[in-house]
């Protein structure tokens, strides 16, 4: 049925599109659903939401290909990344061990750079060593031409420790015919009265020179510290006839009257053994480690030896199993640290604009490796020298089987070790240092050492070989 003239229907409408004369009678007929069919406001309508979900539909957009920067692709950004890194180990290696380290360590007698006509200015080990001896000697010197007996340190009743001197003349002739006085004794007493000794430390020397008036410093520095001498008029009246058995007598006599002072601890010192400098304080520290069960020390079964021969001291001169760990672990964190922080700085200078950084790659295992040859390069003996910028960093570690220059003996140790020589149950045949570690083990003893050195030896004048030490790794 057709409505009037309008078009519409009672649910839809048709419109009609009629042909033009002369066309085909095809007719296109497009149907639009109303949702109100008694209004054009619902065609209106139904449009405007056509349009709205057309508007919500989301186009997705074509994936756009990054531009390549400065003409260069990713994979030739890679290469050059490569390129750059590769050069850049090299680079460091050469840097490293061509430019840096012979420059700073030709100086270091146990580094593989060592030069000795650089370090000796062209002169022999002997005649260098008289030189700074001879320095060392003027110090001593001033040193007690400006000070006062007042102004030395007093020893309260309470006596914590004993430091005891062994000394004697020493023979001062030399191999080019003249005579030289090494005065080692003034040296080492000067050296230790400026560390500002608390009042619970007393100084002993002990004379055991057979002439003890022919030993001229210690007759000087009476006036400044307590001497005792062994021979003489109030001493033993005949010396034995071995030197080797003198020097062990002369020991345990020093040991026994420092003892005499009822002291806690006893520091016994070789007079060739130089104090570093700072080392009291760190010594106070090492003696409350070892009484801290934290640490677990023994004190009373503990004596420490607070100088080592700087060869013993190298990476794995050593026959002691712990030792040779401790000496791993502290090459892997020379290399783990160093490498850290080569790989970081890398990162700050080279890869600024790089999106995602690695710590753990081949430039980081590269410079681990660079720092572990470097340390073996330098030698361990020198790189200990950095833990003297605090008493923490000083380590106690198992000893090895030497020395006698400076030792630390508890009370309880001192006392076991002068009743078994008093008693004759040490062989007559070792010599103090052998005689010392026999007594270490019969007596279930725990020898420790302090690393870096609290003293040196500056000894070239040997008291018992009568001999002169000409090389300087024997007295440094």
């Amino acid at each position: 049925m057709r409505s009037k003239g309008t078009g519409y229907l009672s649910d839809s409408v048709s419109v009609f599109v009629r042909p033009s004369w002369g066309q085909s009678t095809h007719v296109s007929e497009l149907s639009f659903i109303l949702a109100r069919r008694d209004s054009f406001d619902g065609l209106s309508t139904g449009i405007h939401q056509i349009k709205a979900e057309s508007a919500n539909i989301k186009v997705e957009a074509m994936p756009r290909t990054k531009k390549p920067c400065c003409g260069v692709s990713s994979s030739g950004r890679h290469v050059c990344g490569l390129w750059l890194r590769n050069w850049t180990v090299i680079a460091l290696y050469i840097s490293v061990f061509c430019v840096i380290l012979p420059i700073c360590c030709h100086k270091w007698y146990f580094s593989v750079y060592y030069n000795q006509k650089l370090h000796l200015g062209g002169a022999s080990p002997s005649v260098y060593a008289r030189k700074v001896n001879d320095e060392r000697i003027a110090q001593a010197v001033s040193f007690f031409s400006h000070k006062h007996d007042a102004q030395l340190p007093r020893t309260t009743n309470d006596v914590k420790m004993v430091i005891g001197f062994v000394t004697i003349k020493r023979k001062g002739e030399i191999k080019d015919g003249g005579d030289y006085k090494p005065r080692y004794l003034l040296q080492t007493v000067a050296g230790l009265l400026q560390e500002r000794l608390p009042d619970t430390i007393h100084v002993l020397i002990c004379n055991v020179a057979t002439d003890p008036s022919s030993h001229t410093d210690a007759v000087f520095l009476s006036k400044y510290v307590t001497v005792v001498s062994r021979y003489g008029k109030y001493g033993a009246a005949k010396p034995p006839g071995h030197l080797q058995d003198k020097e062990r007598e002369d020991y345990i006599f020093c040991l026994n009257q420092s003892l005499s002072y009822n002291p806690r601890y006893v520091l016994l010192l070789e007079d060739d053994a130089l104090v570093v400098p700072g080392a009291v304080n760190v010594l106070v520290y090492v003696m409350d480690k070892i009484e801290d069960r934290r640490y677990r020390f023994e004190a009373s079964k503990t004596l420490a030896k607070l100088y080592s021969p700087l060869s013993l001291q190298r990476d794995f001169y050593t026959d002691k199993p712990s030792r040779i760990v401790r000496n791993l672990l502290e090459l892997l964190s020379i290399g783990l640290f160093g490498g850290s922080l080569l790989r970081i700085l890398y990162t700050l200078l080279c890869e600024r604009n790089r999106e995602n950084h690695r710590l753990l790659d081949g430039y980081f295992v590269a410079s681990l490796i660079c720092c572990v040859l470097a340390a073996l390069a330098i030698s361990r003996p020198h790189l200990l020298e950095f833990r003297r910028i605090s008493k923490q960093l000083y380590m106690v570690l198992e000893a090895n089987d030497c020395c006698t220059q400076a030792i630390l003996y508890h009370r309880e140790v001192a006392k076991g070790i002068v009743s078994q020589f008093e008693k004759g149950f040490v062989p007559d045949w070792y010599p103090i240092d052998a005689a010392l570690d026999y007594l270490e083990e019969k007596l279930g003893l725990a020898p420790v050492c302090v690393e870096p050195n609290l003293f040196t030896h500056i000894g070239m004048y040997s008291a018992l070989h009568e001999g002169e030490n000409v090389y300087l790794k024997d007295f440094s």
